[in-house]
């Protein structure tokens, strides 16, 4: 089994593919970000963005990183957390007022 995002190249054409499930993963801004009135955003969309991600060595890591390259960078990791529902309740209103 092998991890495969969206945006990757194709597989070889030597091998048979089967994927086995799409796992979505969801991207939190604040309201007034300028992603936050897309309807989809992409990996190239995040390019340049500051990430609030896990900490080293943890399962989703990878994925950002993943996502980060495909989009043509490098994931600019501006935070590191173990719980985003922590940054998402301390994180200010739109107007930027607390």
């Amino acid at each position: 089994m092998q991890q495969h995002p969206g945006g990757s190249p194709p597989w070889s054409g030597s091998v048979r593919v089967e994927p086995l499930l799409f796992e979505p993963l969801d991207l939190v801004v604040r309201k007034d970000h300028r992603l936050a009135a897309k309807d989809s955003v992409g990996p190239e969309d995040l390019r340049g963005e500051a990430w609030v991600a896990v900490h080293q060595g943890f399962p989703l890591e990878n994925a950002i990183e993943q996502i980060a390259g495909i989009g043509g960078a490098e994931a600019r990791i501006a935070h590191r957390i173990n719980e985003f529902f922590v940054a998402a309740a301390g994180s200010p209103p739109a107007t930027g007022s607390r």
